[in-house]
């Protein structure tokens, strides 16, 4: 499997109370051209460009998809659906 295909990432669907799926493809990783954007406001800091995905990792939340709509209000009830873990050691 690829990734963003199902059971790919950490966390693999959000299932809410009355039927809607929120399926996780994983990090929204950082990248230089955020970098960029930002280090355009900040022009006197040098390097800002290559800073900012260090900085940023794992900050930038995840990267998800509705698979079924729905309505979510605050206190529904959600179940996780984690993948299979695998135990290394």
């Amino acid at each position: 499997m690829t990734a963003g295909r199902r059971f790919e990432a950490k966390v693999d669907a959000v299932f809410i109370a009355d039927g809607a799926t929120i399926v996780i493809e994983g990090q929204n990783a950082p990248c230089r051209s955020a970098g960029r954007s930002t280090a355009r406001h900040f022009p006197d800091r040098a390097g800002l460009d290559l800073l900012f995905p260090q900085k940023a990792k794992r900050q930038r939340g995840v990267v998800a998809w509705v698979e079924k709509p729905g309505t979510v209000r605050a206190g529904d009830i959600a179940t996780v659906k984690l993948p299979e873990q695998r135990l290394h050691l």
